[in-house]
Formats: structure tokens, C-alpha cells, sequence
């Protein structure tokens, strides 16, 4: 088996992780509320990446001037990002959010011409509409079932949680590359968890008191610890390593799988419904993602051919 083959299993199995999440934090938040269960799961995340921080890079240390880009990485990426996809999660279907969150990409593209002062192509405008038709579908998918206010606000706070995340992609490419990946995570995953800790108080759930008492305290903690071992630890080193191999362009390709996931695995595991809408808006935010890393990568292949010939 070559390298690549390896490499393009390893992808598969790192996206599959993370499509199962959605499933997980589903679970989790029957049990417990969004903040406090993001808390628990980052701070056992904090704790096993700076284990693994000791042991991989032993002379690693923290700068101070690391402190402001990790500060606002950390806000954006940990904080807005998870405690806002929570309390979507919480109002809405596992494959209903994991699509809603698909227009990520196209999002971060969009963003990055802006503000880069780059135009947006007509074909780079078509495939956000594409991709914005798909959302529509999905979530008169889940209007069609539940009218309620509480589905606005899954819609709303997932559209927040889209717009954290668009920020941590962005500011974290501005990161000094002198830290490792392991310290980037590391960093943000402890500053970011901090941030998320008041939010607890807000919510009024006894914690203490569910260790001690709930049944279901046992199932839900293997939830917690299989997002932190397989989604933190796992399925990042296997992209890491991957991506590597293989490349930035044809590794994001296989992001687009996530949505995929969710979308079965919810409707087999969970009963969610698979409903006509949801079909046609897996398909239009799975196509128009998959199309726009496609052309980015053909973009990039026809760029390299040119220098290649010029030189």
C-alpha cells in the first residue's frame, strides 16, 4: 500500500470521526445543557493536549506576544464556535446542523477575497447561491416539522457559530509558524474553554449533583470522551498527516464528506426524518462545496503549469 493510499484512508477515517460528532454531542445534550457539556469536553481535551504537548515537544514554551493571536483564535474558534453550535444542536436535528454548518468553506472563501480586497468571481458568487439554496431547503425541512421559535434560534445560533468559525480560520492562518500544530491547539483548546466557563452559570444545572446521582452520567461521559480522544486527538493527527502527503486542496475535498455522514447517521441511528427538502438541500450545499474546492484546485494545478512553462 503506498503512502497515498494511506493517506487518502486516513482522510476518509478522520472525517468520518467528525461526522459522527454531531451524533455524539446529540446525545450528550439530551443529558446536559450546551455550555456545560463543552465545558466538560474541553477541559478534558485542555488536559490530554498538553499530556500529549509534554510528552511530543518537551522544550516547548509559551511567548507572551503569542497571547493576543491565541486569545482571539481561541475566542472565536473554542468559545463562539462550540458554545453556539451547542445550543443549535440543542434546538435542531444532528443532520439538519451538520448541513447547515456544510456552507462553511464557501463562507471562509468569500470572506477571504473581502478581505483581501480580491474579487469575487461570478462562478465563486453562483456556487455561494447554490450552496444558500441548500440551507433554505434544509431548514424549511425542519420549519415543515417543528414551527417554533426555538427553531429560529437553532438557525440563528448556528448562523453565529458559521461566523466564529469563518473568524478562527481566518485569524489562525496569520498565526506565527513558528509554533508547532500541536502548541496552536494546545493554546486555543485551554484559552478557549476558559472563555466558556461563565456561560455555565447561566444554564443552573447542578453538575455535581448529576456525577453523583444520574444513571445515565456513565453513557454520556463515553460520549465526551470519544469527541475528545477521536475528534480532538484522532481524526486531527490523521488530517495532519494526510494533508501532508496529499496536499491542502485534495485533502479539503474530503470535508465535504461530514455533512454526508451526519445526514445517514442520523436518520439510521437517531430516526431523524429524510425528508424531500433535506434530500435537496444535502445535495446543493454538498454539490456547490465540492465544486468550489474542485475549482480551486484546478485553479491552482493551471497557476503552477504557468510558472512551470514562463520558467
Amino acid at each position: 500500500m503506498t503512502e497515498r493510499v494511506k493517506a487518502q484512508i486516513a482522510l476518509i477515517i478522520s472525517v468520518v470521526i467528525w461526522g459522527v460528532t454531531f451524533i455524539n454531542m446529540k446525545i450528550i445534550l439530551t443529558e446536559l445543557p450546551p455550555i456545560t457539556s463543552n465545558v466538560l469536553r474541553f477541559a478534558m481535551g485542555s488536559t490530554v493536549l498538553w499530556i500529549l504537548l509534554k510528552l511530543k515537544e518537551p522544550k516547548a514554551r509559551f511567548q507572551m506576544h503569542w497571547l493576543k493571536p491565541m486569545f482571539w483564535t481561541g475566542f472565536f474558534g473554542i468559545t463562539i464556535y462550540y458554545a453556539f453550535e451547542g445550543l443549535g444542536i440543542d434546538r435542531l436535528d444532528a443532520s439538519s446542523s451538520a448541513l447547515i454548518m456544510g456552507a462553511i468553506p464557501l463562507m471562509t472563501l468569500l470572506f477571504e477575497r473581502k478581505r483581501q480586497r480580491q474579487p469575487i468571481l461570478p462562478r465563486e458568487w453562483a456556487l455561494f447561491s447554490l450552496s444558500t439554496v441548500g440551507i433554505y431547503f434544509t431548514v424549511m425541512s425542519e420549519w415543515r416539522f417543528q414551527q417554533s421559535v426555538e427553531t429560529l434560534w437553532g438557525i440563528l445560533f448556528l448562523f453565529i457559530a458559521s461566523i466564529g468559525w469563518v473568524m478562527y480560520t481566518v485569524l489562525t492562518a496569520q498565526v506565527d509558524h513558528r509554533m508547532s500544530s500541536l502548541q496552536v491547539l494546545t493554546y486555543q483548546t485551554t484559552l478557549g474553554s476558559l472563555f466558556l466557563v461563565p456561560g455555565m452559570f447561566f444554564e443552573s444545572f447542578d453538575l455535581i449533583g448529576w456525577f453523583a446521582n444520574d444513571p445515565q452520567m456513565p453513557m454520556v461521559m463515553g460520549h465526551l470522551i470519544f469527541l475528545v480522544i477521536g475528534s480532538t486527538v484522532i481524526a486531527y493527527y490523521l488530517y495532519v498527516y494526510s494533508f501532508r502527503i496529499i496536499g491542502a486542496a485534495e485533502s479539503s475535498l474530503y470535508i465535504n464528506i461530514i455533512p454526508l455522514v451526519t445526514l445517514i447517521l442520523g436518520t439510521t441511528l437517531l430516526g431523524e426524518r429524510l425528508s424531500v427538502e433535506k434530500i435537496i438541500g444535502a445535495g446543493c450545499i454538498i454539490l456547490a462545496v465540492f465544486l468550489s474546492e474542485w475549482m480551486n484546485q484546478r485553479s491552482a494545478k493551471d497557476k503552477g503549469a504557468s510558472v512551470r512553462s514562463i520558467d
